[in-house]
């Protein structure tokens, strides 16, 4: 009996239908394993699960718990591990949970169910792993025998922290009683206890002009470090304009601090002679400029002389004492 051609054509177009399906379900598949069947009560029992599927598939991967069943718990649980096949068409999930059971029997670890779906289809497979059985035994007690007494705890001998922490106890316990010492001899002796010598604050202008003196005998711009020169200078500079003029130099731009010291009495030609250092310095750190040697010791000349035009003048307040001639007599007239 010869079928007629249109159901042949439907029905080879069904096979194409679910062919992918059928494979992509071929391709799927779970499993689980434990380390042991046999364990006491309260010990752990390593449970690895991993499951593979199609490259293109959509997974819905079961909730795992705290426990898996009443009696099991999950201890801790490994991070999901991922690998592909070699012709990189399938992905294997792979995770190892901790499992213990605090009860003694028999008792069954249920199937973990995965569902995904495949693109262009709206089912929903299925696959899991298959149940695992786990025996759960108590340690065997001899009741024909006494019962004992609990021992005692066992010392232990004491380790370095404990050396070292009572080591600082008495140490400082000693330091503090020599201090009491100290300070109780000093008030006998009628001495100052802390004897403390201030030091005189160095002016902005002689701090600035000492230090590009050292970074002139540091000759860091002969030796390649051109970058770090003229960081420096830079840094000198900043903090003097900071202590002399009170801006925030060393937060402000070029064109911020060049700006800001205009209205400042500061001569133009000063001023040049600060934004020729800051430009160049500018480009060297920002545009890897290469100067020519002169440039990097007029850099140098220039502030220091920009330190010495900008020293403040010191103000000295003369008073005029005016001595008036007190007479107890008036003028004598004239005689002739």
């Amino acid at each position: 009996m010869k079928f007629p051609i249109t159901i042949i054509k439907y029905f080879s177009q069904l096979l194409l239908l679910i062919s992918p399906v059928w494979a992509s379900a071929q391709n799927a598949s779970a499993s689980a394993m434990i380390d042991t069947n046999n364990v006491l009560i309260g010990d752990h029992i390593k449970y690895t699960y991993k499951a593979t599927f199609s490259i293109k598939a959509h997974i819905e991967f079961p909730f795992i718990a705290d426990t898996l069943t009443k009696k099991i718990e999950v201890v801790s649980r490994s991070k999901m591990d991922t690998s592909f096949s070699a012709d990189k068409k399938l992905v294997t999930y792979k995770q190892t949970l901790n499992i213990s059971c605090y009860d003694s029997g028999s008792f069954v670890v249920p199937p973990l169910v995965f569902s995904y779906t495949m693109p262009g289809d709206t089912t929903k497979l299925l696959v899991n792993t298959l149940p695992i059985v786990i025996n759960i035994t108590t340690v065997p007690v001899d009741t024909t025998k006494a019962i004992k007494d609990i021992k005692a705890p066992l010392r232990e001998p004491i380790t370095l922290r404990e050396i070292l922490i009572y080591g600082s106890i008495v140490l400082g316990s000693l330091l503090l009683i020599g201090l009491i010492i100290f300070i109780i001899w000093k008030i006998r002796r009628k001495e100052k206890i802390i004897n403390l010598q201030f030091r005189t604050k160095m002016p902005p202008h002689e701090k600035a002009l000492k230090e590009l003196e050292k970074l002139r005998n540091e000759k860091l711009w002969q030796s390649g470090k051109v970058k770090e020169f003229h960081s420096i200078l830079t840094d000198i500079l900043r903090v003097y304009i900071e202590a002399r003029f009170e801006t925030i130099a060393m937060e402000m731009t070029t064109y911020d601090i060049i700006t800001s010291l205009k209205i400042k009495t500061i001569e133009v030609e000063e001023l040049k002679r600060l934004e020729q250092i800051l430009t160049l310095a500018d480009m060297v750190k920002f545009a890897k400029y290469n100067p020519l040697p002169d440039e990097h010791d007029n850099s140098l000349k220039n502030a220091v002389a920009f330190v010495e035009k900008t020293i403040p003048e010191i103000v000295v307040e003369e008073k005029e004492v005016v001595s008036e001639e007190l007479t107890d007599n008036p003028e004598e007239p004239k005689t002739e």
